[in-house]
């Protein structure tokens, strides 16, 4: 799978990651405390391009 991922996705994937820390700290009241959690958890575990396919998802 990392193969799939271009040095050109580099910023893209970064901004994705800083998309999903701002979710959760600007709306902090739309999460149960339990889902913050697995948000963060995918933060810090999941790789970048993973975070990016997640936000796609949650955008569509």
């Amino acid at each position: 799978m990392k193969d799939n991922v271009k040095l050109g996705d580099k910023k893209i994937l970064q901004n994705a990651k800083l998309d999903l820390e701002g979710i959760l700290k600007n709306n902090p009241g739309n999460y149960t405390d339990l889902e913050k959690e697995k948000f963060k958890r995918r933060i810090e575990e999941k790789p970048l391009w993973r975070q990016m396919e997640a936000v796609k998802r949650n955008l569509s």
